[in-house]
């Protein structure tokens, strides 16, 4: 008898907490479905560019020694040294790329040259792939 009893209150307790979490869910669906939006607004203040990330891009080739890999969500960042001595962190992913088949690993110290968007954040060069 009181296992039976003990499995009713069971029961009704996770039917009442079920009520409340649906009165809940439905509150805030109301709360969301009833906030309006002004379409007529228009938004006329300009955004001023950030002062690390230049403003013009220029493709750009660079050839040099890979000093560093760091591994992303679809492809990897390599720092590359040119022969000047100068450091590119060069992003290769396969959406930048214009042939995706280019995708390719590379390892520490491989030569390679790759062709991009060259841009500067911060002091760095920066440049996104799009061959190689």
């Amino acid at each position: 008898m009181k296992k039976k009893l003990f499995i009713a209150a069971g029961i009704a307790m996770l039917t009442l907490s079920s009520c409340k979490d649906k009165a809940a869910e439905e509150n805030i669906a109301n709360d969301n479905a009833s906030t309006e939006v002004d379409a007529t607004a228009i938004d006329t203040v300009a955004v001023a560019q950030p002062e690390d990330v230049t403003a013009e891009n220029e493709i750009k080739s660079v050839k040099g020694d890979v000093t560093e890999i760091v591994n992303g969500k679809d492809g990897y960042t390599a720092t590359i040294k040119d022969m000047d001595g100068d450091l590119f962190d060069v992003v290769i992913s396969i959406p930048n790329l214009k042939d995706p088949k280019q995708f390719r690993r590379v390892n520490v110290g491989q030569r390679i040259k790759v062709t991009g968007e060259h841009y500067m954040v911060g002091d760095r060069h920066t440049i996104k792939a799009d061959s190689f």
